[in-house]
């Protein structure tokens, strides 16, 4: 066994004075000292390991990475007994089916977001989507005008409209004589929250004072195409104050207002009259565009 050792320090010695690189030098001394401990084994004699004075085996250089580092990391996790998952790979949670039945409430068309609540009659409308403003609205309509459907003495009658995120419904009651009413509601397609006038005119970055100005100045001009003949004469008087009442600021409406089919800001008129009922009322358009 000694034999060997010295052999293999000539060895080494001779592969340094021939000019041979360490690399080889050093694999050669760890295949030789490799064959030493196989024939020890067999012999029964121990293993041989390199002296203090010789330097290890070097293990030959691994190839080149390819950059493919989360490929990497999960072919030895697998190996492992562990599933790793590169980030950009994690499938997101789905949306909660709250979440995402009213961000599919916008896309709706207006026959499945609004039908007749009693068939084909046409009086009484119903939001078909199920969200608490719907409910709320329904509720309120059924409250409010159930009583009056198939009245001899009332017609009933709604109109649909909507623009964007907001739906638009008007009940109208017409009476004998004429007289009709107007009950807007306003319904917020991307939260299913019922709407106020005044929240539909914040969404329209639309300040209350020009609102108010508007419509002031359309139900002055109503008055006057309707009753301008009776200005001057034994109802001058009349005409001055029910002219004044008409454009007063009070009765400006602020909440009775709806997006029309075109996206025009319509709001509830009324005008005081100089004969019949104290007063009509109108749906009037603004000129005022929601796109």
């Amino acid at each position: 066994m000694k034999k060997l050792i010295t052999v293999s320090i000539l060895l080494l010695c001779l592969c340094l004075i021939s000019g041979c690189g360490a690399q080889a030098v050093l694999h050669d001394v760890a295949e030789q000292l490799h064959n030493a401990n196989a024939a020890a084994e067999t012999e029964g004699s121990a293993p041989v390991s390199p002296s203090d004075g010789e330097a290890p085996a070097v293990a030959e250089e691994s190839p080149a990475f390819d950059g493919q580092t989360e490929v990497y990391a999960a072919s030895a996790a697998d190996a492992a007994g562990d599933i790793v998952t590169a980030p950009e790979m994690m499938t997101p949670e789905p949306d909660t089916p709250a979440e995402s039945s009213q961000g599919e409430l916008a896309g709706l068309s207006l026959s499945e977001l609004v039908a007749d609540a009693d068939g084909a009659s046409g009086q009484l409308p119903r939001i078909l989507p199920d969200c608490s403003g719907a409910a709320s609205i329904n509720e309120d309509i059924e409250g409010t005008f159930r009583y009056l459907v198939d009245a001899d003495y009332c017609t009933l009658y709604y109109d649909v409209s909507k623009n964007g995120t907001i739906l638009s419904i008007v009940v109208a009651q017409l009476y004998d004589g004429d007289s009709s009413y107007f009950t807007p509601y306003l319904l917020d397609l991307s939260s299913g929250q019922r709407l106020s006038g005044l929240e539909l005119l914040t969404r329209m970055g639309l300040g209350t004072a020009d609102v108010t100005a508007e419509e002031l100045r359309i139900m002055g001009s109503e008055f006057e195409y309707q009753y301008g003949g009776e200005s001057r004469g034994e109802n001058a008087a009349l005409y001055q104050e029910q002219y004044d009442r008409t454009v007063s600021r009070d009765n400006a409406e602020l909440n009775r207002v709806w997006l029309d089919d075109q996206g025009q800001l319509c709001f509830v008129a009324k005008i005081y009259s100089m004969a019949g009922a104290e007063f009509y009322e109108y749906p009037m358009g603004t000129g005022i565009y929601f796109s």
